[in-house]
């Protein structure tokens, strides 16, 4: 034998053993991939996640790990085939799901739909660093999330959400302003009552100004302002009503004798009220 033969002989050998050791080597099984796609879930693993489930995008993936409280006792209790079911445990209750796994190349991955669950907010919210749009559909994958209305640091309001895999729900979450939120709300309605109190020739709409000149004036030319106490603000999330405010005008016009004159009113009630939105990170508001 050729020295040449004999390198052909000793390749093909190794070419052999090596598709002989690729044979015996133990495949990973539908219902051992489904396992496996559970216990990532059960301990927030998203490497694991995103290699298991492609399709399922990676904000959700993330937001999986701002969950409170993640899936636990993950097992198989059935399968057909590619079709695996599976029961985990989430808040104490047992829930199934069917796993549909697609095959490729000696592998196994789901496509995620089934697993994910549905949550739409009545209100803007977030997850951690997943931001929620009042009136559209976020997925989740399964797990209690504590959802929490934003602008965080103007409202007070959080809801712990329940999400199963395959739920769909409305969450409503309750809220109030924070103290930052009030401090705002008057530094917002100071500028406003700032506008409403400028010299003019003639009553300001939207500022809660009524002035009964017509018993003394058949016309006027000019208002000045001076406000002796600003109106005390309180609001809620969607109005507000500021109160106790005290307000002294000089009427400047002409008189029924056709005299120019000044007359002075002084209001010790002056009230504002109107809506209250909330936007990114500030609050509007608009008198009425």
């Amino acid at each position: 034998m050729t020295r040449r033969t004999g390198w052909i002989t000793a390749g093909a050998a190794a070419v052999l053993i090596g598709i002989m050791i690729v044979l015996l080597l133990p495949r990973e099984t539908a219902e051992q991939r489904a396992l496996s796609i559970m216990n990532a879930l059960a301990t927030g693993d998203a490497d694991a996640i995103s290699a298991a489930l492609p399709q399922v995008a990676q904000d959700t993936i993330d937001a999986l790990g701002s969950a409170s409280t993640r899936i636990s006792d993950p097992e198989v209790i059935a399968s057909d085939g590619t079709d695996v079911t599976v029961a985990y445990s989430l808040r104490g209750e047992r829930h199934e799901l069917l796993l549909e796994l697609n095959a490729a190349d000696g592998r196994f991955s789901a496509a995620g739909s089934g697993l994910l669950a549905t949550v739409e907010v009545d209100r803007a919210a977030s997850i951690g660093e997943l931001a929620l749009t009042a009136g559209a559909p976020t997925q989740l994958l399964p797990g209690v999330y504590d959802v929490i209305a934003a602008p965080a640091d103007l409202l007070d309001g959080e809801r712990a959400v329940v999400a199963p895999a395959g739920s769909d729900q409305r969450v409503e979450i309750a809220v109030r302003p924070t103290p930052a939120a009030v401090a705002l709300a008057q530094d917002h309605l100071d500028a406003h009552i700032a506008e409403c109190t400028a010299s003019a020739a003639d009553t300001p709409q939207r500022c809660g100004i009524a002035i009964p000149w017509a018993a003394d004036l058949t016309r006027v030319t000019m208002i000045d302002y001076t406000v002796e106490q600003a109106p005390h603000i309180d609001l809620d999330e969607r109005s507000f009503v500021a109160s106790g405010g005290v307000l002294l005008a000089h009427v400047t016009g002409i008189d029924a004798a056709g005299q120019r004159t000044t007359v002075a009113y002084r209001t010790e009630n002056w009230m504002l009220r109107g809506d209250v939105a909330f936007t990114d990170d500030d609050l509007v508001l608009t008198a009425w």
